[in-house]
């Protein structure tokens, strides 16, 4: 299944691990192919997706920082 939203990866990581068939798969984003051979490597590129996924929703914000300018 070809890439189309951070968010349908997420959610398809999601179901792959909770149903083990993260082993037998590969995943295509960011243009490479990604396969995985132990949980900690699926789980660390998990949280990225994760991550990215939430700042494409717009849940993700930034900090700002405001100042005093001239006082």
């Amino acid at each position: 299944m070809p890439f189309t939203t951070w968010s349908n990866l997420e959610a398809k990581m999601r179901d792959d691990y909770a149903s083990g068939k993260w082993r037998t798969k590969s995943y295509d984003f960011d243009g490479m192919r990604k396969e995985f051979f132990t949980p900690a490597e699926f789980l660390k590129v998990f949280s990225d997706v994760e991550a990215r996924a939430a700042a494409e929703q717009g849940d993700y914000c930034t900090r700002t920082c405001a100042r005093a300018g001239d006082r």
